[in-house]
């Protein structure tokens, strides 16, 4: 039994309990994930992220479970809430079953500062998330990426706490919008995301 050993409620501090334990003693290790990612892929992206006078913030559409999707709608209206004169430049990405919410995005937006990454695998999604300088996702396995480089977020999560503390983001910066319901986030708003990087804004 390593419940004595657990220095935490992340997922995190629960796996690394054994270590506790062969140590013979409580010690503080650095909980954040790592990624490896190749050269070839990590060259791959250069070409979208050529502009360094802007914030770059990518949008992550995709989840693991359908009841974790903001709709499409929401993100148009939480892009559309920033100007084109304003310090974020937008970029969009999403598993390949997402292309006709992604397009719907695209089409839909009065926000011209806003690109489409196509990504074909999670290392190549885990590249764009290091060349990013903010993270905008649901619940899903880039909140982990965020956290193995660091990377300021905005995660969106349904209202279930052992969940959140089992998995919530471990950045520096982070900012998380519960919903009101444990089943889906469908009733979180655009204006409480919109508000939730503004926050995220002021730290970075």
């Amino acid at each position: 039994f390593l419940n004595d050993y657990v220095t935490g409620k992340h997922a995190v501090d629960l796996n690394l309990s054994p270590v506790n334990y062969f140590e013979n003693d409580k010690i503080k290790l650095n909980i954040l994930p790592s990624f490896n990612i190749p050269a070839e892929i990590s060259n791959k992206f250069k070409e979208f992220f050529n502009i360094d006078y802007k914030i770059k913030t990518l949008i992550n559409v995709s989840a693991g479970n359908k009841n974790r999707y903001i709709v499409k709608e929401k993100w148009v209206d939480l892009i559309n809430k920033f100007n084109e004169n304003s310090t974020l430049r937008f970029y969009i990405t999403g598993i390949e079953a997402d292309s006709d919410m992604i397009n719907f995005i695209m089409r839909s937006s009065l926000n011209k500062n806003l690109e489409y990454i196509p990504t074909k695998n999670i290392l190549e999604t885990a590249e764009i998330v290091k060349r990013s300088d903010l993270v905008i996702t649901p619940d899903t396995s880039v909140v982990h990426i965020c956290s193995a480089f660091n990377k300021p977020i905005v995660a969106v999560y349904p209202n279930v706490k052992w969940n959140y503390e089992k998995f919530r983001p471990l950045s520096i910066f982070n900012e998380v919008v519960f919903s009101k319901t444990e089943n889906s986030i469908v009733d979180v708003t655009s204006d409480s995301i919109f508000e939730a990087v503004e926050k995220i804004l002021m730290k970075i």
